[in-house]
């Protein structure tokens, strides 16, 4: 190859060949965001071609399509690099597809645009009636509306209709559809469907799938990548976030890159596989007079999942395996007390939000509890406004206050970004909210104020253009949704990242704070969290932490906690939803969670505890063979290591009943 691996990056490229010629057709390459995935994946699927004539296919983020095509031709000498943009130039691509490859051919494929289906309008007539706008099925006439779990309709309003989605696209009445073909739109179809109706299974030698954990569930994203999984020899799901806290994410893994040996488990469906490794929860009722019972799965996760499903068919890298003179990295949380005014008025909201939530909860309203949620977490940052609540019958808000003086939040932030433009370090701004409850225009005039150049990247800005626009800015701050760069793009020139806001997703949380730390980083990381005192922003960093404890499992980092939370699950949103329900101060100190989950990492990294046999005994009374003593940090309950090592050491799924005598 035209670039060398570290020793750790040969390391994993050489088990992810020797897996798949071992006769397994999928191998996952876990690596800490910064380890290279990337060239690691590169390398492994050019060295299994063997020198031969082949075809690699890369599936990829669509902003992350210019740093593939880089890397590829960085990487592998003499190679023909195809990106295929749409779908005209997947059909064009057929002809030389079915023909036998000239050399090493990469294909790379956006995902963004390789589901692209056809533009749809809206069938249903639009109806005006005292004051309020409602759909009729163009079939039946009926009101477009969808049944609740309590027997009653819920009619669809103009928020509900704006795109197709599973709830609104057929009449409850009569199962007509509601929305046709735009007929005069542009008539697009995925590329993945287009080849797989048209090309032979074994077209490429392998499938290189980045960012696998983002083709979520039973989605036209993950149906997507299905259909190009069939039409690849080897695949290489490329992730730094394998699991988001549910046993169906594994399934759906499975599902699609190997459904027969799914079904040689013995697993025919979702929920079969859920009720063996994860949590689920039974639901009584009664509807229309009659006993009714639904089940659904909650997040949760047994450990033995890794030892039946994992481990065989998985690399895990860290980013200290790599470079052991990366610059050190840091995070700490600050909260901020709000001023008296400012607290007056986030109390006063939240009671009144409450109060929503309490009687959404009972009408089962979920998208208001969503409204509402979002509002809570948004107000303390924008007390300066008065725009109402909008969700059914506006909420008013209490009078706006401050519009032009920096809140408390500001002034540090303010405070920390020039204390490290005046060290010569550039700051990264992260913030959830860029769209109804917007925060960064006010945020980026208020920088400039104090003398800071500021740059705001928005998603007006194309994902592939995204690596040169951040490239070509060189202001003091840049200012972002934590999305846009959360996969793929490296930050370098900020070594400082500040969470103005945080949204609840760990895997979010977790890509954007690494974006800094990374191989090639000779600055040492800052990141820095930033909530206002007893409101809905520090219950998020709460959640957050102890979700962050549970993530160190996923990643072979086992502890006690990590697997008890992995274990016992958290949805965050639940939590989130009581907390604005019934109140904040039942939660546990945001200080003290945050500091046990930073000091699990710090623990896992240095601390070695060898457990000699005879303190654990397999679950059926034979001792477990030396080979099995792996380092665990802390102990975890001798009867949990037990029935992990035994599930590893015979291969095979445990039993419920084994479940039930040792976790109740």
């Amino acid at each position: 190859m035209l670039r060398r691996l570290f020793p750790a990056q040969a390391d994993a490229a050489e088990a992810m060949i020797k897996t798949w010629l071992s006769g397994e057709r999928s191998v996952w390459m876990v690596g800490e965001q910064g380890v290279g995935k990337t060239i690691i994946g590169i390398a492994a699927a050019y060295e299994y071609l063997n020198g031969k004539p082949g075809r690699i296919l890369v599936h990829c983020p669509g902003h992350l399509v210019p740093k593939w095509e880089r890397e590829v031709k960085q990487t592998i000498p003499a190679v023909q690099v195809r990106r295929v943009r749409d779908w005209r130039d997947a059909m064009n691509a057929i002809p030389a597809l079915l023909g036998k490859p000239q050399g090493v051919e990469v294909w790379i494929v956006g995902r963004d645009s390789a589901k692209l289906k056809w533009n749809w309008t809206l069938a249903a007539k639009r109806v005006d009636r005292k004051g309020h706008t409602y759909y009729k099925c163009p079939s039946c006439g009926a009101l477009v509306r969808r049944e609740r779990q309590d027997g009653m309709f819920t009619v669809f309003e103009p928020d509900d209709m704006k795109t197709r989605g599973v709830t609104n696209a057929k009449c409850v009445s009569c199962g007509e559809p509601l929305w046709q073909a735009d007929p005069s739109g542009p008539h697009r179809i995925a590329r993945s469907k287009l080849w797989s109706k048209r090309l032979p299974a074994g077209t490429f030698d392998v499938l290189l799938a980045d960012e696998i954990h983002e083709e979520k569930g039973d989605s036209i994203q993950g149906h997507s990548i299905g259909r190009l999984v069939r039409l690849a020899k080897r695949t290489g799901m490329l992730t730094g976030t394998l699991l988001g806290g549910k046993a169906s994410d594994m399934y759906w893994h499975l599902q699609r890159t190997q459904p027969k040996r799914l079904r040689e488990y013995g697993f025919k469906g979702l929920m079969q596989f859920v009720r063996s490794y994860g949590v689920t929860e039974e639901r009584h009722f009664i509807k229309n007079g009659k006993p009714r019972s639904s089940t659904s799965e909650r997040p949760g996760i047994h450990p033995a999942i890794y030892g039946d499903r994992l481990l065989g068919r998985a690399v895990f890298l860290e980013l200290q395996d790599i470079e052991t003179h990366l610059p050190s990295y840091e995070e700490e949380v600050h909260i901020i007390p709000m001023n008296e005014k400012q607290k007056e008025m986030v109390d006063s909201l939240n009671n009144a939000l409450g109060q929503a939530v309490s009687a959404a909860l009972k009408q089962r309203q979920h998208k208001a509890i969503g409204t509402y949620v979002q509002a809570a977490l948004a107000y303390p940052d924008r007390v300066w406004s008065q725009e109402p609540i909008k969700y059914g019958k506006a909420m008013r808000v209490p009078s706006a206050i401050y519009p032009n003086r920096l809140l408390p939040k500001e002034t540090a932030i303010a405070s920390l970004a020039l204390r490290e433009a005046a060290k010569g370090r550039r700051t990264v701004i992260f913030a959830e909210f860029t769209g109804t409850y917007d925060f960064t225009h006010r945020l980026k005039e208020m920088l400039e104020d104090q003398g800071l150049s500021v740059a705001l990247l928005t998603k007006d800005v194309p994902g592939e253009q995204r690596e040169s626009w951040i490239a070509s800015h060189k202001e003091d701050v840049l200012i972002c949704h934590p999305r846009l760069v959360a996969t793929g793009l490296d930050l370098l020139e900020f070594p400082t990242i500040i969470w103005a806001q945080t949204g609840w997703s760990l895997f979010t949380m977790r890509q954007a704070s690494r974006r800094s730390w990374r191989i090639g980083q000779t600055q040492p990381v800052r990141v820095h969290f930033f909530a206002y005192e007893d409101t809905m922003q520090s219950t998020v960093l709460q959640v957050l932490a102890e979700k962050l404890l549970a993530s160190q499992a996923v990643e072979g980092r086992f502890s006690a906690e990590g697997l008890q939370a992995l274990a016992e699950g958290s949805n965050t949103t639940l939590r989130l939803v009581q907390a604005l329900a019934f109140g904040l101060d039942d939660l546990p100190d945001l200080s003290e969670v945050w500091r046990q989950a930073t000091d699990e990492i710090e623990e896992s990294e240095i601390a070695v505890e060898t457990v000699a046999p005879q303190d654990v005994a397999a679950d059926d009374g034979e001792e477990v063979p030396a080979e099995w003593q792996a380092p665990v940090i802390p102990l975890p309950h001798p009867d949990m290591l037990a029935i992990a090592r035994a599930s590893l050491h015979r291969r095979k799924r445990v039993n419920p009943v084994e479940q039930i005598a040792l976790f109740g």
